[in-house]
């Protein structure tokens, strides 16, 4: 049976950074549906819980990051507009977190959707998280403690510390990767433009790469 996890374990806390992104994005979003050059106003006119001063500061970020630039002036104001993401993204650009590194969306794709490749595969002789390695972390835990009266045991309880290690390093590994992916900009609007990009140019260039992804997508269940 499947469980629902509550939106309180689920949800991470909104970090700054991501708040920053969120806040990009929907600049981002009002220019595209204006469609035309637009003032610093038009936009905090459409977004009045965000402050002017704060949407000046999306602007510049996102013109740090090439996807909006100044376009001109208009009564005295600057007008934005946004970039072509086809001129600002090449199919080999490093933009999807993979572990603790980026890679372009083909390189993503050939990774996470390949049954030859599992980028969360173990290295312990147990898979994390399974029944038994539930039961083997209690075990190990209940041991050290109940052999605390006797000191002939030190030697074992040496060998649990590092087993102990071995678990946590593997847990803090994967973490890594997950924490990597919840923490980048592929959840924003302005960053899922150019990963669009690369999946338009991979299916023309490897149509079977996207398919294969496709099929490992539909073929999951979902939490």
């Amino acid at each position: 049976m499947e469980t629902e996890l509550s939106d309180s374990i689920v949800r991470p806390k909104y970090s700054s950074r991501k708040a920053k992104l969120d806040n990009d994005s929907r600049v981002y979003q009002v220019m595209r549906e204006l469609g035309r050059t637009c003032t610093v106003t038009e936009i905090h006119r459409r977004l009045p819980d965000i402050v002017e001063r704060t949407v000046r500061r999306c602007l510049l970020s996102l013109k740090e990051g090439g996807f909006v630039i100044e376009a001109g002036r208009h009564n005295g104001s600057i007008l934005y507009q946004t970039t072509d993401t086809v001129l600002n993204s090449k199919p080999t650009d490093a933009l999807i977190p993979l572990g603790s590194a980026f890679v372009s969306t083909e390189s993503f794709l050939k990774v996470m959707a390949s049954m030859e490749t599992d980028p969360l595969e173990t290295s312990l002789k147990t898979q994390i998280f399974t029944p038994e390695i539930r039961e083997l972390i209690r075990r190990i835990e209940l041991s050290t403690v109940v052999t605390a009266v006797d000191p002939g045991y030190q030697q074992m309880v040496e060998k649990n510390q590092a087993n102990l290690i071995k678990i946590s390093a593997e847990i803090q590994r994967i973490l890594v990767h997950v924490q990597s992916f919840i923490d980048s900009a592929v959840w924003f609007q302005h960053y899922r433009d150019r990963i669009a990009e690369q999946l338009r140019e991979v299916e023309k260039t490897n149509p079977e790469l996207r398919k294969l992804a496709w099929d490992f997508v539909k073929s999951q269940s979902t939490v």
